[in-house]
């Protein structure tokens, strides 16, 4: 790929993994999606091949493979939406992510080194805001830097394992899809494992050894039954966990670390349960901050400061260091270097 055909996911500074030229975007340990598609997609070739098999032989009844097949595409649909979407990533403050010259904020504060964390009003109510020193930024109120994939991320929730990728603002709703359908998935499967044995069971008659030549002959469902009930302690306790915290406005990061009870109160509830779960599952997706596919830059920009100004503030304080200390944003320009005429490109 020559320099004129490089996209910015090239250049991108956290540590996911692209596929299909920028297209697809992972976390970076991405083949833990995969192994989850697996974890749910060849139990259920197990049950196709059986208990559903089963069914349409001996009853007519292809609706339980209709039900289990239906469960089966939202849950690796969902699952694939998670793993590839993109979470709410905050671009680095580094070139061709950067937010243009409005890094002029963080570079005052960190020339001056004296940051300190913020108050804005969000939702009727004061937030803090802080600083990332590794992506510097000024975090927006519930972002969180991620250290597996490197970045700061909008609305953090978690960087799930099961995934490979952090759970945040752009895919929760898709996370929240992705729990309740392989639930019902794993509900369903043992549901019909059971009815499965119970009616192979009743065929052979009663008894100990009606029992058992029962287990003889539907020993895939039995070890569908074992899987799923294994599995329903996770799933389905994970699912309601995450229900909680859809239901009263919080984040599994926010949750574990106490946030709200240092504050006294949770400034993003929206009054009632209904209303905090309105606005996930029904709210716009909110846009990303950057464009993967966008041309790369040759080179990074570097930062350069008016020595005009700097002779002037140091004339005026009688202090060269105190003076390069006290910069206003206005007088730190971006230069960009790819451009043709080397001055700032705003």
């Amino acid at each position: 790929m020559t320099d004129k055909e490089k996209k910015a996911f090239t250049q991108w500074p956290g540590t996911n993994k692209f596929y299909c030229s920028g297209r697809i975007m992972m976390g970076p340990d991405n083949h833990r999606a995969f192994i989850t598609f697996f974890l749910i997609l060849c139990p259920e070739i197990v049950y196709i091949a059986s208990p559903s098999v089963y069914f349409i032989k001996e009853h007519d009844n292809p609706g339980p493979f209709l039900v289990n097949l239906f469960f089966t595409i939202l849950s690796l649909f969902f699952l694939y939406r998670c793993a590839t979407k993109n979470p709410g990533f905050i671009p680095k403050q580094k070139p061709p992510f950067a937010w243009g010259p409005s890094g002029a904020l963080t570079i005052q504060e960190l020339m001056e080194d004296s940051f300190k964390p913020k108050e804005v009003p969000c939702e009727g109510n004061l937030v803090r805001l802080k600083y990332c020193v590794t992506c510097n930024i000024i975090r927006p109120p519930r972002a969180s830097h991620c250290s597996d994939c490197g970045v700061c991320v909008e609305k953090f929730d978690h960087h799930c394992p099961w995934l490979g990728n952090c759970v945040a603002k752009r895919n929760y709703r898709e996370f929240i899809a992705f729990l309740i359908s392989t639930s019902m998935l794993d509900i369903s499967t043992m549901g019909f494992c059971i009815y499965h044995i119970a009616d192979v069971w009743t065929g052979e008659g009663s008894g100990t050894s009606a029992f058992a030549s029962a287990m003889q002959q539907t020993g895939p469902s039995v070890a569908l039954l074992l899987y799923g009930f294994l599995a329903f302690w996770f799933v389905v306790g994970l699912t309601m966990f995450h229900m909680y915290l859809l239901f009263t406005g919080q984040s599994t990061h926010e949750k574990i670390k106490g946030n709200f009870k240092i504050m006294g109160e949770n400034p993003y509830h929206r009054g009632n349960y209904i209303n905090n779960c309105m606005k996930v599952i029904y709210g716009p997706t909110p846009p990303q901050h950057f464009n993967l596919r966008a041309p790369a830059a040759k080179r990074e920009d570097h930062i350069e400061l008016s020595h005009s100004k700097l002779a002037m503030v140091a004339g005026a304080n009688n202090n060269e260091e105190k003076a390069a200390g006290t910069i206003s944003p206005s007088e730190i320009h971006i230069v960009r270097e790819n451009s043709p005429d080397g001055h700032d490109s705003r």
